[in-house]
């Protein structure tokens, strides 16, 4: 898995996908099949449509290598894929929660990216 991994990082190619793992397979992930991804005790879950991944990068990489392909980082602990974005609704405290097309999860904005997601939508 390694050497896939720094395959993928080193490339000249965008292939436009990223390495996770399940059940110590290596799986590739198109971006487009990803909703979000999140931090959770030291690893990152992948999450798309019907699967979670686990990757051993950190989210500082996942968010250089996916920002240009409209994934925004929401939190400290999440990235969204905001062509899977459905709405998004105020809580308390200047934050909002990120609901998602096709799937039930709910992640936070944080209080200090909403201006930044309102300008990136022009609201």
């Amino acid at each position: 898995m390694e050497a896939i991994s720094q395959l993928s990082e080193e490339s000249d190619y965008d292939l436009d996908i990223i390495c996770g793992t399940q059940d110590e397979e290596v799986v590739l992930i198109k971006y487009d099949e990803i909703f979000y991804l999140d931090a959770v005790e030291g690893n990152i879950l992948i999450h798309t449509g019907n699967e979670v991944y686990k990757s051993n990068k950190t989210l500082n990489f996942f968010e250089n290598k996916l920002k240009r392909h409209a994934f925004f980082r929401t939190h400290k602990c999440y990235i969204a894929n905001l062509n899977k974005v459905n709405k998004f609704k105020p809580r308390i405290n200047y934050t909002y929660d990120i609901y998602f097309k096709d799937i039930k999860d709910v992640i936070p904005l944080s209080r200090n990216k909403v201006k930044e997601l309102k300008t990136f939508f022009a609201i």
